[in-house]
């Protein structure tokens, strides 16, 4: 994946989904109120209550809630920015976020696809499935990991297009890492920076609670391995988080899950396509810290 360079200086939108979260919103786009951000759209995606904000903001109005990958496709569209920060409307960027000198690195790296954040709370923990790699640590250390956490990291326009954006039939769940590997495959670089700091705060408004229920994780597992991983990986991969997600779930939910297991992949979750990553780009990204065993 190699980006021409061109003598224009890049440009930076923030783009913004809400659901039900009036007051949070209006922290995440506040703290969008910094150098190197040139505009803030947000997607009011079927809020019960209208979402209303400041003019400056680009504010575009759903009918019905496409969640969060149809809404930041939506947005995409909107912009027409070189680069598209995603922040979740739960989540606020730094105090001291400098977007230049991030903005910065895709200018020096062409190959550079996207940027994943240091998520963290209030009291400055990190929540392990919120850091970008299998283990918390070398918390300090810019490098490169095989994906990146939705609820703030910045990509390439010309990445997210050209990949055709998020897979809108993942209407939830994995989305992010369903994409990370598509960037993979096309040759591109993701990069933790942290640098690029977010205070995420989950809400419990409008908060699809899937984490009670893994069926939707498990389906969306079988569908982004079954396009990206090569037969005898994704076989592997499908049955140590089904045992994970059986042995975490209710009894209730074991038939469910397991459907979601069996269930032959459709056509319309096929439209992307089948397309393996090579086995040596496989075992580096697993090197990395992508979770593609485990």
């Amino acid at each position: 994946m190699d980006v021409s360079k061109s003598n224009n200086p890049l440009t930076l939108d923030a783009l913004i989904v809400c659901y039900n979260r009036q007051l949070e919103v209006e922290l995440a786009v506040d703290s969008c109120s910094v150098i190197g951000v040139r505009r803030v759209y947000v997607l009011n995606n079927a809020s019960e209550v209208p979402v209303v904000l400041q003019p400056k903001v680009s504010l575009i109005r759903s009918h019905e809630n496409l969640g969060p990958s149809h809404g930041r496709n939506t947005l995409a569209r909107e912009s027409s920015a070189d680069l598209l920060l995603f922040l979740d409307d739960d989540a606020e960027l730094s105090a001291n976020i400098d977007i230049p000198r991030l903005m910065e690195e895709f200018e020096l790296d062409p190959n550079l696809a996207s940027l994943a954040s240091l998520a963290t709370r209030d009291d400055g923990k990190i929540a392990k499935h919120e850091f970008p790699a299998r283990k918390v640590q070398e918390i300090e250390r810019p490098r490169e990991v095989g994906y990146f956490v939705g609820c703030g990291f910045i990509i390439r326009t010309s990445v997210f297009k050209g990949l055709k954006g998020f897979d809108q039939s993942f209407f939830y769940a994995h989305e992010e890492t369903d994409l990370s590997l598509r960037v993979a495959l096309a040759g591109g670089r993701i990069t933790y920076k942290p640098a690029f700091q977010v205070t995420h705060r989950p809400s419990t408004h409008g908060r699809d609670l899937t984490a009670r229920n893994f069926s939707r994780q498990m389906r969306n597992r079988k569908i982004l391995t079954w396009r990206n991983l090569p037969r005898p990986i994704s076989y592997f991969h499908l049955v140590i988080w089904f045992t994970y997600y059986l042995l975490n779930s209710s009894p209730r939910n074991y038939l469910s899950l397991t459907k979601s297991l069996l269930s032959p992949i459709t056509c319309e979750e096929k439209k992307i396509g089948r397309c393996p990553l090579p086995y040596r780009r496989i075992h580096k990204l697993q090197k990395i810290g992508y979770r593609i065993y485990w």
